[in-house]
């Protein structure tokens, strides 16, 4: 109904902390040409990109072994829409189900003489490793040069259905010559994001 000498009905007061429409089981109609105006926080509908994060490594190289399955700590956050990533974990954890585009490069500073034969970056969900099969990974070939320096990256990105308490975080596994030897990830070009997109 309309309020008799007014253009605006309000439905609880100030002392009210929640109001209910319907229950469970319910259908909440709002019919075509309706206007929703929204002045406050939305929670539950799902809104794209509402979650979102970036980190990277932050100001030091971290050492990786060679043919060996690596965590990335990627410790600074660039972005954060609310916590959802942890610097300490290097994790991801929406908080919310949905569908998440996640993605990660990890660069190296490789020097004189070293050969890659293979590199594969990993969004590890859920601590389950490479055995984790339930979604595709990267992985590149690149031929470095005889001598001088330079960097290898290696990219991957991946549509990931996630719970709220779900994690994912960034793993690197690579093969070069020298067994015994170790590659730096470069400080600055190796990062890990994602954001909601249903």
């Amino acid at each position: 109904d309309t309020p008799s000498g007014s253009n605006t009905m309000q439905i609880g007061s100030t002392n009210t902390a929640t109001i209910n429409l319907g229950v469970s089981g319910d259908t909440i109609n709002v019919p075509a040409g309706v206007t929703i105006a929204n002045a406050g926080t939305a929670t539950g509908f799902g809104a794209a990109g509402s979650i979102y994060f970036l980190a990277r490594r932050g100001n030091s190289g971290q050492s990786v072994s060679n043919d060996t399955y690596t965590a990335i700590q990627m410790d600074t956050e660039m972005e954060d829409s609310g916590s959802v990533f942890d610097p300490s974990t290097y994790k991801f954890t929406p908080g919310v189900v949905g569908k998440y585009f996640v993605f990660a490069q990890v660069a190296f500073s490789v020097t004189n003489g070293t050969d890659w034969d293979q590199g594969t970056v990993i969004l590890d969900k859920n601590d389950a490793g490479y055995v984790d099969t339930s979604f595709k990974n990267s992985m590149a070939y690149i031929d470095r040069r005889s001598s001088g320096s330079s960097t290898s990256s290696f990219y991957a990105s991946q549509i990931i259905d996630m719970d709220a308490d779900d994690t994912v975080r960034v793993l690197f596994q690579g093969n070069w010559s020298g067994a015994s030897s170790s590659q730096t990830v470069g400080y600055g070009k190796s990062y890990f994001g994602g954001f909601r997109i249903a």
